[in-house]
């Protein structure tokens, strides 16, 4: 179908969707001091960046590969990296957040943090009110078949777009009953009302799944 399109992120790249989630592959090798008034989600693939946040204190909080760190860019003076880090930040629009962003990670390297969601509303490490991501890693075909299978559904959301982002491995997913292969970096967007679902995989797999907006509720099963 025509409004399926596969992206690849590489760095410097830039994709601005018409919800107004926009993603971004950046290489920090110099001072970022610009920001939009929207909150920041960032994922550290490599290196290790320094965020110094625009607060009395002028505090410089360092951030290392794998962590997925939360915070409102409308508080952040400056970020930069000793070491020319490798980042996707998610800038994600502020409609519908009433939640007080303080700055908070995780590691993405925790068993705990793999097959989970991760961002989002509700009781999660990282709370958003209308963004939610899952962080997910399968070593092979059984843990697949074990843990995903069984509840991914061929299914659609009324009012958000979904979003898969390989990171390691690639994705077969079906959308409208076509057939759509994902290799690493790939960057696809589901509009809202499209049937989909996640079929196979080329393994070990690992990548990041978000939805913009995220309702709760929203799911609904195709038949």
């Amino acid at each position: 179908m025509d409004n399926i399109k596969l992206r690849r992120l590489r760095p410097g790249s830039f994709f601005d969707f018409a919800s107004g989630l926009k993603v971004s592959h950046i290489i920090v090798d110099k001072e970022i001091s610009e920001f939009d008034q929207s909150i920041g989600l960032i994922f550290v693939i490599t290196g290790t960046i320094k965020i110094l946040k625009n607060d009395q204190e002028s505090e410089i909080l360092d951030f290392c590969s794998n962590q997925l760190v939360l915070v409102d860019l409308q508080h952040v003076q400056l970020i930069t990296s000793s070491n020319s880090a490798n980042i996707i930040l998610f800038s994600i629009p502020p409609t519908g957040n009433t939640l007080p962003y303080e700055l908070a990670s995780v590691n993405l390297a925790g068993k705990k943090y793999q097959n989970n969601w991760i961002v989002g509303y509700g009781n999660l490490p990282l709370k958003v009110n209308n963004f939610s991501l899952a962080h997910v890693r399968f070593e092979d075909q059984e843990e697949f078949a074990t843990k995903l299978l069984p509840r991914e559904v061929y299914h659609h959301h009324v009012m958000g777009d979904e979003y898969y982002l390989v990171l390691e491995g690639g994705y077969r997913i079906r959308v409208d009953n076509q057939v759509y292969f994902l290799d690493k970096f790939t960057l696809v967007e589901i509009p809202k009302t499209i049937c989909h679902k996640w079929e196979y995989a080329t393994f070990p797999v690992r990548g990041l799944n978000f939805r913009f907006p995220s309702i709760e509720g929203d799911k609904c099963e195709c038949h």
